[in-house]
């Protein structure tokens, strides 16, 4: 079955078996390469009559998209906390009524609106032995090679490495209310995935690429049909090279308005960075790198209290690494 297309909901293949895959891009209203992305594989997939199993696809905040704005109240990727769809919802209390609906935030209204495609499919796979994967597709501020930012709790590894995704570790609780945690959280398999640079038709390229290979991955399409020629796969060979496999965070350079935090132009995703390298400026002076290591998520944009990360291959990180829980890229 294929629906018609709405704002929200850009295709449901449902099938009665196999596995159930959600593509999910734009939950953050300046991505929205993550949207056409998703399109781009609807269209190729056409009727959907090669399908194994459900797909579908939403978009996640509308409202931020029309303003082309991160988030207009709060970060819809920091509502979906613990008990959200378990406890509240459970007893047949979604939706909200109106009056409750009018008194929430642009952002709470979003969620509880994607939550209402979402939840059918979260539904089907607890009351059966069909596996959920959900797919949350973003962009960054700066370039980069993609990656995918895992929770301890994630069961993503082994389909991140089938995507030739470098693995950004984070302990379990690092990131509260993220959708993709969200996910694993209630026993599925979640993975948050950086495309690359807001905007940029390489970033779309290769959110495409990730959503193409990771349905044959996931046995949803035979081999072959959304990648005939293997040119997916090696887009994200090439775009991993010279990146390492798996990394965690071992600094957060957390940052205040007040600071007046500018990073320095022209750094990218996994740049080696020396210690003591001058990365950015502040009210105070030059921001140095405190040690050597790949750089993550440089910020260049208006919204976020991280300025910048830097990560460690996980053989070389300390025990502790440092999570996030703020409003930059992720």
């Amino acid at each position: 079955m294929h629906s018609t297309a709405t704002d929200r909901t850009l295709c449901e293949f449902l099938r009665p078996d196999g596995p159930i895959v959600i593509g999910v891009g734009g939950l953050h209203g300046n991505e929205p390469m993550g949207v056409e992305a998703l399109r781009r594989v609807v269209n190729a997939l056409g009727d959907g009559t090669s399908l194994r199993g459900t797909f579908a696809a939403y978009v996640g905040n509308l409202t931020g998209l029309s303003r082309k704005q991160r988030y207009c109240d709060t970060d819809l990727n920091r509502l979906w906390i613990e008990g959200f769809g378990k406890e509240e919802f459970a007893a047949g209390q979604f939706p909200i009524d109106s009056a409750k609906l009018e008194a929430l935030s642009v952002e709470q209204r979003e969620q509880q609106a994607l939550w209402q495609v979402l939840k059918p499919h979260f539904d089907v796979a607890a009351s059966t032995p069909r596996r959920l994967v959900l797919l949350d597709l973003h962009t960054t501020s700066a370039p980069g090679a993609p990656f995918t930012v895992l929770s301890g709790e994630s069961s993503g590894g082994s389909l991140a490495t089938a995507l030739s995704l470098t693995i950004v570790a984070l302990p379990e609780g690092a990131v509260n209310g993220a959708l993709s945690v969200f996910a694993s959280a209630m026993g599925h398999t979640g993975l948050t995935i950086e495309g690359g640079q807001h905007e940029s038709e390489e970033a779309c390229d290769c959110l495409e690429a990730i959503v193409r290979v990771g349905l044959e991955c996931l046995e949803l399409v035979p081999r072959g049909t959304l990648d005939p020629q293997g040119t997916y796969r090696q887009l994200l060979e090439a775009r991993r090279e010279g990146v390492p496999p798996k990394v965690r965070i071992s600094y957060v350079h957390t940052i205040e308005p007040e600071d007046e935090f500018r990073m320095h132009p022209g750094h990218t995703h996994f740049q080696r960075i020396t210690r003591g390298q001058e990365l950015a400026v502040d009210r105070r002076g030059p921001v140095l790198a405190p040690d050597e290591g790949f750089l993550l998520m440089p910020l260049y944009q208006a919204f976020g209290r991280e300025g910048f990360f830097l990560t460690q291959p996980v053989d070389e990180a300390p025990e502790h690494a440092v999570g996030h829980d703020g409003n930059g890229d992720l």
